[in-house]
């Protein structure tokens, strides 16, 4: 279900393997972003309900 998440997130957000070869600070920035969301969903649906 996480990996699921991150791989659409990762469309939705236009994250590119381009986008890591050339500006690699902003790719780590936007994955990481993208992995605490992900993270977030998975909790919020197998824990807390």
């Amino acid at each position: 279900m996480f990996d699921t998440i991150i791989e659409q997130m990762k469309v939705s957000e236009a994250v590119t393997e381009e986008l890591k070869e050339q500006k690699q600070w902003e790719w780590v920035q936007i994955m990481g972003n993208i992995q605490q969301q992900a993270r977030e969903i998975v909790l919020d649906e197998l824990i807390y309900k």
